[in-house]
């Protein structure tokens, strides 16, 4: 299968989605149908959003502002790299559609995101349930959180 590395612990593949369930995409099935890894990115960029339109997104706001998304179709991580999305995220959470957020993404089907400036000790604490459920929910993909704007996705350290 194609992989693309996302993180210093993630990478990211692109698939075919059907009713039954997906497939992962390979370089010589790729070859076949005269697209590069690039093209096949830009096409799965292109189809996300369409499929997040009815996506329920669960926001606390107030004083601990959280906002969280979580569903069973398998590509709720990789809406992180979906730019359209990433603002929607940033807009919701800080009221601006420009701005950067911390997002976590521990496993494929629960992202988590929260403002940069919550207190240390609350980002301590989502930054540590992000790295124990990375290590004990299915499907894990990243343990440590991105800081994400709508141009840019960056690993902290």
């Amino acid at each position: 299968m194609l992989t693309f590395p996302f993180s210093p612990s993630a990478y990211f593949s692109i698939v075919i989605d059907n009713p039954t369930g997906y497939a992962y995409v390979s370089q010589a099935l790729a070859d076949t149908w005269g697209q590069t890894p690039l093209d096949l990115i830009e096409i799965a960029q292109q189809n996300l959003p369409q499929a997040s339109e009815s996506m329920q997104m669960m926001f606390t706001g107030g004083d601990t502002p959280v906002l969280i998304i979580q569903t069973i179709d398998g590509y709720v991580a990789a809406r992180v790299l979906v730019p359209e999305i990433r603002e929607r995220v940033i807009e919701t959470i800080t009221g601006k559609p420009n701005g950067r957020v911390f997002v976590g993404v521990p496993n494929r089907d629960f992202f988590i995101a929260w403002p940069t400036n919550l207190s240390d000790g609350m980002h301590e604490t989502l930054r540590a349930q992000i790295a124990e459920d990375a290590r004990s929910q299915p499907y894990p993909l990243c343990e440590t959180p991105l800081l994400v704007s709508k141009e840019k996705i960056t690993p902290v350290a």
